[in-house]
């Protein structure tokens, strides 16, 4: 029987040949059945790892023990909660501004003076039917902050709701004095103007119905 081998035939010695010849031969087929079998044999399972407890432990050590995840900055944080009060999720968003709050004068150790979260606190209570508080929250900016404009604004639209209409006139009136070039905030002042143009008119009784009739058809016109 002849076995192929990639090796050349080494010389033999005289006398030695048969047997030298059969070590050889010996050689090579333990080592084509070493290979043989190496290549049948199954491929190594992963180690179990209820075998090696002490190293899950080990592992466990390596997880972090807090919450690694960055947190919202305050302008992310006004963002989000402007969206909820968006979809009228106004309660939620009232519960998230006063956990803010909560927070933050407990890392400043003074009242907060996030003013996006008094805008948006007084937002969420006026949406929530919670007038009286909103018109608070503004009053308090308006004190704090007199130079903005929109605190002015917002206090204005709460006392027209109210029909408190002077007291409008004279918010509104701040804010344009503040920023002259508020446009919402003069135009609210002409829907001021014509509301109480309405009232007056009314108080001057039929002669004046049909000029009345028109301001009145204006304010419609506006959604008011």
């Amino acid at each position: 029987m002849t076995i192929a081998s990639s090796f050349p035939s080494a010389p033999q010695a005289p006398g030695r040949r048969p047997a030298r010849a059969l070590r050889v031969l010996a050689a090579s087929a333990s080592l084509l059945a070493s290979a043989v079998a190496f290549a049948q044999a199954p491929a190594a399972e992963a180690p179990n790892p209820n075998l090696f407890p002490g190293l899950a432990r080990a592992l466990d050590y390596l997880k972090p023990s807090v919450d690694t995840s960055l947190p919202e900055t305050p302008g992310q944080s006004a963002t989000r909660i402007q969206g909820m009060l968006d979809r009228g999720q106004n309660a939620e968003a009232l519960a998230d501004i006063d956990r803010f709050t909560r927070e933050d004068e407990s890392t400043r150790g003074r009242p907060g003076t996030n003013v996006q979260m008094l805008f948006l606190r007084g937002r969420a209570l006026a949406q929530l039917g919670r007038r009286d508080e909103a018109r608070e929250v503004y009053l308090d900016i308006t004190e704090r902050f007199p130079e903005l404009p929109e605190s002015w604004n917002n206090l204005a639209t709460l006392q027209v709701a109210d029909g408190q209409l002077e007291l409008a006139r004279e918010s509104l009136n701040q804010a344009v004095r503040n920023s002259p070039n508020y446009a919402l905030a003069r135009e609210n002042l002409g829907l001021v103007y014509l509301a109480l143009a309405s009232r007056e008119l009314a108080a001057a009784g039929a002669s004046a119905a049909p000029l009345r009739l028109q301001v009145d058809t204006l304010l419609r016109q506006q959604g008011r």
